[in-house]
């Protein structure tokens, strides 16, 4: 008696379901790994770049401006997009923003050490206190023995 296999009563599920996921063939792995390794080709191809170019930009992708070539797009009034002037006020103003950023970043951790240095001395000084606390308690339960 042969092993029951389970079939597929509709068409579109047989075929949406490759003969070789059904089966339990000896070939099996192989055809697998041959589909699966046709399907990485597919989707990495080596020519292509794998992240998108808009994600993905190095200075040297990017355009050359001169200044003849700024002028010309004012003068013949075509707006291409931001002027070198404004993309380097642009760059300037956020360089601007991180260094404030930097600055008050460095202040507060300046003012964050001060107190936890004067946190740390108070301490010291509440352990002396308590040492000698501790010592005149000593000696008055030493008192009270003898007495």
């Amino acid at each position: 008696m042969s092993s029951p296999r389970k079939q597929f009563s509709s068409p579109q599920l047989s075929k949406s379901v490759s003969p070789i996921r059904r089966s339990g063939s000896p070939d099996r792995r192989r055809q697998i790994a041959q589909l699966e390794q046709g399907f990485r080709e597919k989707r990495q191809k080596p020519n292509e770049p794998q992240s998108s170019p808009s994600k993905t930009v190095t200075f040297s992708d990017m355009p050359r401006l001169s200044t003849s070539a700024t002028t010309e797009t004012t003068a013949t009034g075509t707006d291409d997009g931001p002027s070198t002037q404004e993309i380097l006020a642009q760059m300037a103003s956020a360089l601007d923003k991180v260094a404030t950023t930097f600055s008050t970043t460095a202040a507060q951790l300046k003012d964050s050490k001060e107190t936890q240095q004067r946190t740390l001395d108070e301490v010291a000084q509440l352990r002396q206190v308590v040492q000698k606390l501790q010592k005149d308690v000593h000696l008055l339960l030493e008192r009270d023995r003898k007495s």
